[in-house]
């Protein structure tokens, strides 16, 4: 191995190699490294509110780099670099220099905090109604009509301080609002918004205006003091509301107040009207009235006929006044005066017409109401029957009148062609003025005979109340006729039947129909009434009942005569045995109590009652009677022996003893000595 030496011109030569070496390297490749505002994610992370500009983002380790000379790119190798006082956006921004000698870019990611501009409902113009030259909106009212939170006014787009409210707003300017943000305090971008007020000043008009009277508030005459007036409104004070509508009448002397309607440009909002008003006081030009009259038929009896203003007819379609100088407008629902004069005008200033009206109340005759009629046949025997039918229906009616649809003469033809059907004429009174008319029929029908209907058999119970017998005639029968008892010949009056009067007895009615005008019938007849009126009892069901039958005894047994013998047989058994009917051989073995009711509501008693029926049906069994017994009785012993008693264990109990002890019972003593 070879050992290299320097001499003293080769360290003279090392030491000016490194100093070179040192020299240049100072700034080549350097790059500053952004500042990172959350550690705990991957990358460098900046946060801003709205109109932060590029100039506000921050270097954490300048790493040389002259801090003047820091410049942001929109990527890594861009040449050109970002104003500094661009407004930053949610995005990636690259750290460099000026003299674009860093190669190796680091970047933040920058996230804006905007919650967006305030909105405003008038879009972007800000027209506020003002309503004199003197009038003039400050910021505090462009704030007022702005919607967001905490709300600022700034005179510039992305820069500036907010204005004082109380600063007065410069017509045509614009202005700027921004909100707050509630949860960070971040101010947000701004909305642009040009202040264009709107006046709304009283329109001018001539204080004095003349008219033919019947004009209208339409022609009322007022000059726009705005290119943008839109329309003028016509009020009957200086603050009144609502407005007046345009066909409102105008009346003499009065005076009339006009505001006008500005139109607010490039604005949803409604126009502006003037608080301001111009006065008009009206005067009608003298002009004489035509004559006419005008005629009312009238019922002093009945008020809906009284006629009112509105019932006049005026030949212009025009209001009336009460006076002839049109200074008294009548409302529609006053009622008018006989002899009075109502007045009336066209309103047309190159024709001007008006027409004194007088009012000529008569009273309407009285032809009286619609009437419909109906007669017997048996009433009319001839055309002359007819007329005084009618006639005599003209009785409160005004007299004088006419027929018509048919005449008298058209009816009596009719009658004397048929005397049965429907008779009809109009009837016409006529005082000159006024006219009245009723329909008046006469409806004759035929004659039917008689009919008492069928004769009937009712019972009763004497708590029934009072019966009207005419409830129960049969459907045919004329219900016109009387009921009397066959006893005494006595009327049953109205038909009504006490019950109670006749507890326990059978009562004969006979009911009588004679032929009479209603129902129109003819001849005589009669129908029997049979009542049975059962004494009510107090309700006794008897005692507790028990039977025995075997499964084969087919037979229907009457629940009623399992009672007892004094007990009221018109009650009710409980279910399945309403009917009243047992059948041992359809209801098979078994124990089936019954329940037996009475009601005085509904079972001819007083109060109310029940008891049981208890009844066994058996199965069949082998017939035993058992071997003879003999038993031997002391003739004093008076005690009532049962003869089942006697017979051995095991025999049945269900047969018959021979006479004369068929009950079963056996006394000693009663029997007496023997065998």
């Amino acid at each position: 191995m070879q050992n290299f030496t320097l001499g003293k011109k080769g360290y003279a030569m090392l030491l000016f190699a490194l100093i070179l070496l040192i020299g240049s390297s100072p700034t080549y490749g350097q790059c500053p490294v952004p500042a990172d505002d959350n550690a705990a994610t991957a990358g460098n992370q900046q946060s801003f509110c709205a109109l932060a500009t590029v100039s506000e983002l921050e270097i954490d380790d300048f790493d040389g780099v002259d801090p003047d000379n820091v410049r942001w790119y929109r990527n890594a190798t861009s040449n050109t670099a970002i104003p500094d006082n661009e407004i930053l956006r949610t995005q990636r921004y690259f750290a460099g220099n000026g003299s674009n000698t860093c190669t190796a870019r680091q970047f933040v990611d920058v996230t804006v905090d905007d919650i967006g501009p305030p909105t405003a409902d008038f879009g972007n113009t800000f027209a506020p109604c003002e309503y004199s030259t003197s009038d003039n909106s400050t910021v505090q009212d462009l704030i007022e009509s702005v919607v967001g939170e905490d709300i600022r006014i700034y005179e510039e787009e992305f820069t500036g301080d907010a204005l004082n409210p109380n600063e007065l707003l410069v017509e045509g300017r614009s202005y700027f609002a921004d909100q707050k943000n509630p949860d960070t305090d971040c101010r947000s971008s701004r909305l642009a918004l040009r202040y264009e007020p709107v006046l709304a000043e009283a329109p001018t008009a001539e204080p004095v205006q003349t008219f033919c009277p019947g004009a209208t508030v339409a022609d009322l005459e007022a000059e726009a003091t705005s290119a943008n007036t839109t329309a003028f409104r016509w009020y009957s004070t200086a603050t009144s509301n609502p407005q007046l509508p345009s066909s409102t009448p105008l009346i003499n002397g009065e005076t009339y107040y006009a505001s006008q309607i500005v139109n607010r440009e490039n604005s949803p909002l409604p126009p502006c009207e003037s608080i301001d008003r111009a006065e008009v006081t009206v005067v009608f030009q003298a002009v004489t009235p035509l004559e006419s009259t005008q005629v009312f038929c009238v019922d002093p009896d009945d008020a809906s006929t009284n006629p009112r203003v509105e019932d006049l007819v005026s030949p212009y379609g025009t209001r009336f006044f009460a006076d002839a100088n049109f200074t008294q407008l009548l409302a529609p629902q006053v009622l008018l005066v006989d002899n009075e004069d109502y007045f009336t005008a066209n309103g047309d200033p190159d024709t001007c017409e008006a027409t004194r009206v007088v009012v000529d109340l008569v009273e309407i005759p009285n032809a009286g109401d619609d009437v419909n009629e109906t007669v017997c046949e048996t009433e009319l025997n001839n055309p002359a029957d007819l007329i005084a039918q009618f006639n005599a229906l003209l009785v409160g009616r005004d007299l004088g009148g006419t027929f018509s649809d048919d005449t008298i003469a058209e009816l009596t033809a009719q009658f004397t062609s048929n005397p049965i059907g429907v008779f009809t004429t109009t009837y016409t009174v006529d005082n000159g003025s006024c006219t009245d008319s009723a329909q008046i029929t006469v409806t004759v029908i035929e004659a039917t005979p008689a009919e008492a209907g069928d004769d009937q058999e009712l019972a009763f119970c004497s708590t029934d109340g009072i019966q009207n017998l005419f409830d129960f005639l049969s459907a045919d029968a004329n219900p016109n006729g009387t009921f009397t008892f066959d006893s005494n010949g006595n009327e049953v009056p109205s038909g009504n039947f006490d019950p109670a009067s006749f507890g326990g007895q059978t009562v004969e009615i006979t009911y009588t129909v004679d032929g009479d005008t209603p129902p129109c019938t003819v001849g005589s007849d009669t129908a029997g009434f049979e009542i049975e009126v059962t004494q009510a009892e107090p309700a006794n069901a008897g005692g507790p009942v028990t039977a025995t039958y075997c499964e084969n005894e087919d037979e229907d047994v009457t629940l009623v005569s399992l009672l007892d013998s004094d007990a009221n047989t018109t009650g009710s058994f409980s279910a399945p045995f309403e009917s009243g009917i047992f059948n041992p051989a359809d209801q098979g073995t078994g124990t089936y109590t019954i329940t037996y009711s009475l009601d005085e509501s509904e079972d001819c008693v007083t109060g109310i009652d029940e008891t049981t029926i208890t009844i066994t049906v058996r199965e069949i069994e082998e017939a035993d009677a058992g071997e003879p017994v003999v038993a031997s009785f002391c003739v004093t012993e008076t005690q009532d022996v049962q003869l089942t008693s006697l017979l051995a264990d095991g025999v049945n109990t269900l047969g018959a003893f021979d006479a004369p002890f068929e009950d079963g019972i056996f006394n000693p003593a009663s029997a007496g000595v023997g065998v």
